[in-house]
């Protein structure tokens, strides 16, 4: 499920879809670095209770990386990792 804590990806949702992976709004990130934590402890906790992966977007600096690696986020996205590229077509 994609951007947790924005719009309709919440709770209610989650429930709905069941999904195997859920990934936080870049947002929820950013509330978290300024001390607004709880949306992003919701965020892995509703992942926990339904076995699902988390992945959080928006990485963009070597702090934000470290903070959510202390967390076991289980996978990272953002342009700390690499910038978008073209892909190269296939032979």
């Amino acid at each position: 499920m994609d951007d947790f804590g924005a719009n309709f990806s919440n709770r209610g949702r989650v429930g709905l879809i069941e999904p195997s992976i859920v990934k936080t709004d870049r947002m929820v990130l950013e509330d978290y670095m300024q001390g607004h934590r709880t949306k992003l402890v919701e965020a892995m906790n509703i992942a926990k209770e339904y076995g699902a992966k988390t992945v959080i977007e928006g990485i963009e600096t070597q702090e934000q990386f470290d903070t959510m690696k202390a967390l076991n986020i289980d996978m990272y996205q953002g342009f700390y990792h690499g910038m978008p590229a073209p892909l190269t077509p296939a032979a």
